[in-house]
């Protein structure tokens, strides 16, 4: 997938050498990707000149809503990279798939091109893990496998209505539950590990 975004890997060599970025895609059906079939696929791509001018020809650029749309299908989100913000404001809805068993998302880093799907036990909403869309409409952080390692990423929509606290942590640093009540932490506040 990421070759049929980017002609040229210098933005990915940068961000990932002196900003120690680690770029990651996001979305809901990313396994459905057929280089060949044009069909929408939404998806984020994760920490300005330099990141446009790597990218395949053919590209449009919302500046409004921050995406970029390729002739192929895909549309990325690119608030995190343009902004610079922590957190990552996005569509909640169009990021995440909602089924019997829960919430889904899958993600690919740059680096580690395995596709990884992540289900609702991953995905940290009010209260712990998200079984539905209404327990991440605040925001939610995604427990991420990268070459081993866990990983979290905070995410919050992109019209923010109230702000959500960190809860509880579980015994690896991670949040494992999210609460509407202001409390002691808020997650730029701890320092957690972004991806």
């Amino acid at each position: 997938m990421w070759d049929y975004l980017f002609i040229d890997k210098t933005w990915l060599n940068i961000a990932e050498k002196y900003d120690r970025c680690l770029p990651l895609l996001i979305g809901r059906n990313l396994s459905a990707f057929q280089p060949h079939k044009i069909q929408r696929h939404y998806c984020a791509l994760i920490h300005e000149d330099k990141l446009f001018a790597c990218l395949r020809d053919g590209w449009v650029y919302n500046k409004s809503r921050y995406e970029i749309s390729f002739p192929c299908g895909i549309i990325i989100n690119i608030r995190e990279v343009i902004t610079g913000q922590e957190e990552v404001g996005l569509p909640l809805d169009e990021i995440f798939s909602q089924g019997r068993s829960g919430l889904h998302l899958e993600y690919c880093f740059y680096r580690d091109r395995t596709l990884k799907s992540l289900t609702s036990q991953d995905i940290i909403g009010l209260n712990g893990p998200a079984h539905r869309k209404k327990a991440i409409k605040h925001g939610c952080s995604l427990k991420l496998l990268y070459k081993g390692q866990s990983r979290q990423c905070i995410l919050e929509p992109v019209n923010m209505t109230k702000k959500i606290w960190v809860d509880k942590w579980d015994g690896k640093g991670m949040i494992s539950s999210w609460t509407k009540t202001p409390g002691k932490y808020r997650a730029r506040e701890q320092g957690v590990i972004l991806v």
